[in-house]
């Protein structure tokens, strides 16, 4: 990464971080925010430049075994894999707590929790996408605030890093090719100009094959709209228009709330190789109020490591045209008489198309950032309650940003350096105030891209699961209003929802409680485990997963509040005379939404599994559909209904066909065996809180 543009980057943002900082009493505001000759921004640029060494060999930077006095005892990485391994305690840790505010105002804290806000959330960092340098600079961070604080490391030969390896993007090769053939004449055209490959698509080649064009590529005979009746696309490439037509976004549309998937490329392209297609080219409808032709999408690589299963190219307009040519009507005519008829003018053409698509998927070492601090109790040390955040974003916003923001950075204020930050702030407090019960502290990466990070942790556990007794997980808590904060998990244990209670006496927070563990967040990868978990969120906003997720819109001082009532809540769990018990909580309650999807299969998914085909599930949700119909954990499911399952995405929009009653079989791979097993969809659940 080139440092020149970083730095002065920093400059282009001090003159709203300056009234941001004032109106926070920062006690150096100057350095803070800086000016030109700023300490602060002499130590960002310094510490940029510096920590490149460090990220390029970190072990030669930390002791490489930690002294004995600091050592892990020998138990905690033999201990056997065991629910009861440790034996209850003769005697509560403590009396009965008569809890109260534990955290004086500790301004230092507060201005150093501040400043780590700042720096982890500064466009320097690019966004902290997974496999880039800016990721590498906030592990860096991270680690060194771990060891400043006095804590251990926990990860990889004695450093703090837990490392493993992922794909996190994508690159065209240099033999893709388009040819079309019309009456025997043959048009090869340019790559990047006429036509890019979609990340997601199959690799490989093919003669040239009949293409059939089938409008929008929409199926839905129940709302009288199906492109594909009366057509066969077996074996052939169709030709699909991207996005709806006009008339799908009115109050009368026969669609309804399910237009939004039926516009989604996912959806088309499933649909396509449900009917038989080994192949789309997807083009964009001609628009009066276009000044300009779209421009191809950009390759990238989306969630989820497999691909659609066929051949997927993104075409411009001229492509499409010499494809109708031997039609009477062209591509504007045929959308107009789409729109103007609400009828599907599916047809095959007297067009062959042959292709190749060549990708490269890019491998990246990621890096959890582990540091653990001894209990002091000789017997209930042995425990751990793990504090972590994710610290990755989503970079430039090609993996999970909005349309018309790709290219801009993220900085991903919020989300998630409002927790990581947090969890850093933690780390400084309890190693000054150390607990009965050990505390391992995990800043995950690799979050944004499906909980790669917490997955591979439970996965390959550096102490344990058995000993670890509880999860807090703290994810976007820096834009409180009001005094919200929502409580996650609170009931996965019988002790934590009046726990939370009796803390927030002294705290006087608007408390909403969510009973699941699971959620779009890192805790869900130890509640799979059977692990109690709490996640802290101060709710969404219009910023989320938008380059305006910056430092200046947090709410700086009720963040340091979530930190003092964390802090209190990690003290209340550490002093109980026995550990949480765990509870298995009901399909999950979630935000009241509308979407595409009106039921629920109740699973949940190992989104950092590598696997050709399906979607391995890490468990299913208690009185769901997928447990009534007997899938567990470990189970890879392959089809629902009539669609094979090759990623998540074809599970979430394969869901989007169902009605709750409808009766589907489920087909799993179980211990290397195929089963089918019925399942009756239940209607999908949402929280009126």
């Amino acid at each position: 990464m080139s440092m020149i543009a970083p730095i002065s980057a920093i400059s282009q943002h001090q003159a709203r971080c300056s009234q941001r900082a004032k109106a926070h009493r920062m006690p150096i505001t100057s350095d803070f925010c800086g000016s030109q000759g700023s300490r602060w921004i002499a130590f960002a640029s310094v510490f940029l430049l510096s920590f490149f060494s460090f990220i390029s060999d970190p072990s030669a930077h930390l002791p490489e075994e930690p002294p004995p006095s600091t050592r892990p005892p020998a138990s905690a990485t033999t201990r056997p894999h065991h629910p009861h391994a440790l034996p209850p305690a003769s005697a509560p840790i403590l009396p009965p707590l008569s809890l109260r505010p534990t955290l004086g105002p500790l301004p230092q804290l507060q201005t150093q929790l501040d400043r780590d806000l700042y720096f982890l959330s500064h466009p320097a960092l690019e966004g902290r996408d997974a496999g880039t340098h800016g990721i590498e600079v906030a592990a860096a961070y991270i680690a060194h605030a771990f060891q400043q604080a006095g804590l251990q490391p926990a990860g990889d030969r004695s450093s703090f890093y837990q490392a493993f390896q992922s794909t996190t993007g994508v690159v065209a090769g240099t033999n893709n090719r388009l040819r079309t053939v019309i009456d025997g004449q043959s048009t090869v055209w340019a790559f990047q100009k006429d036509y890019v490959p979609f990340g997601f698509s199959r690799v490989g080649a093919t003669s040239p094959k009949p293409v059939v064009f089938v409008g929008y590529g929409i199926q839905a005979p129940k709302q009288g709209f199906d492109e594909y009746a009366n057509i066969d696309v077996k074996g052939k490439i169709v030709l699909i228009l991207r996005g709806l037509p006009r008339w799908a976004d009115t109050p009368h549309s026969p669609f309804g709330e399910r237009k939004n998937l039926y516009a989604q490329f996912r959806y088309k392209l499933l649909i396509a190789r449900t009917q038989g297609a080994i192949g789309a080219l997807i083009v964009d409808p001609p628009s009066l109020k276009e000044k300009q032709a779209p421009s191809l999408t950009p390759i990238t690589l989306a969630r989820g490591l497999t691909d659609a299963g066929l051949f997927a190219l993104h075409i411009q307009r001229t492509v499409a045209q010499q494809l109708l040519s031997k039609r009477p009507q062209q591509l504007h005519d045929i959308t107009q008489e789409i729109e103007r008829t609400r009828k599907p003018h599916s047809h095959a053409l007297q067009a062959q198309v042959a292709l190749r698509v060549q990708l490269t998927r890019l491998q990246s070492t990621l890096k959890n950032v582990l540091a653990f601090l001894p209990g002091t109790h000789p017997q209930h040390k042995q425990e751990i309650v793990v504090l972590g955040a994710h610290y990755d974003h989503i970079g430039y916003g090609h993996v999970g940003g909005f349309p018309g923001n790709l290219g801009q950075i993220h900085p991903g204020a919020d989300d998630n350096a409002s927790g990581t930050a947090t969890i850093l702030a933690l780390a400084r407090f309890f190693a000054k105030h150390p607990q009965p019960r050990s505390l391992l502290f995990i800043a995950f990466t690799g979050e944004e891209r499906g909980l790669l990070g917490s997955a591979f942790f439970v996965r390959n556990p550096r102490y344990p699961l058995a000993q670890i007794t509880s999860m807090i997980n703290l994810d976007m808590v820096g834009r409180m209003r009001k005094g919200q904060l929502v409580a996650q998990g609170s009931g996965t244990s019988s002790l934590f929802e009046p726990l939370l209670k009796q803390v927030n006496q002294h705290h006087k927070l608007h408390l909403r409680f969510g009973k699941s563990g699971y959620g779009a967040s890192d805790q869900t990868s130890f509640y799979t485990r059977k692990i109690p978990v709490l996640f802290f969120f101060t709710g969404a906003h219009a910023q989320y997963h938008r380059p305006t997720d910056t430092f200046d819109t947090l709410n700086l001082p009720d963040t340091f509040r979530v930190f003092r009532f964390v802090a209190d809540i990690t003290q209340a769990i550490a002093q109980l005379p026995k550990r949480p018990d765990f509870l298995q909580t009901a399909t999950p309650q979630r935000f009241k939404r509308r979407g595409p999807m009106r039921v629920s299969l109740g699973t949940i998914p190992d989104y950092g599994a590598n696997l050709k085909t399906g979607v391995l599930l890490s468990g299913v949700q208690k009185g769901s559909t997928a447990a009534t119909a007997g899938l567990q954990g470990g189970d890879i499911l392959l089809r629902i209904g009539r669609f094979s399952i090759r990623n998540i995405y074809d599970m979430v929009i394969a869901l989007g066909f169902y009605q709750p009653g409808d009766t589907v079989t489920l087909s799993v791979q179980r211990n290397g065996q195929i089963l089918h097993l019925p399942a009756t969809f239940q209607a999908r659940s949402s929280a009126h809180r």
